[in-house]
């Protein structure tokens, strides 16, 4: 495959999608300042490093129930 370098400080945010045919794989897109895009598949450790590393430390991105948020909007 291609391999990628970008400094983490050059990444203005993150987004990532739950891969909803595996459940245990997501699509994280990292967009640029330059306004491109870098794509990957990640499973929940690397989904967390990265959002680590070129986000917030705080953030600790965890599966949940697929009913849960449904559940929520009910009360």
């Amino acid at each position: 495959g291609q391999s990628y370098a970008i400094r983490a400080s050059n990444i203005d945010f993150v987004t990532w999608k739950q891969n909803n045919a595996t459940r245990s794989e997501y699509w994280m897109k990292l967009h640029t300042k330059s306004n491109k895009e870098i794509r990957i598949k990640v499973d929940l450790d690397g989904l967390n490093e990265i959002l680590a590393t070129v986000g917030n430390r705080m953030v600790n991105h965890t599966e949940r129930n697929r009913n849960e948020y449904e559940l929520d909007k009910k009360y």
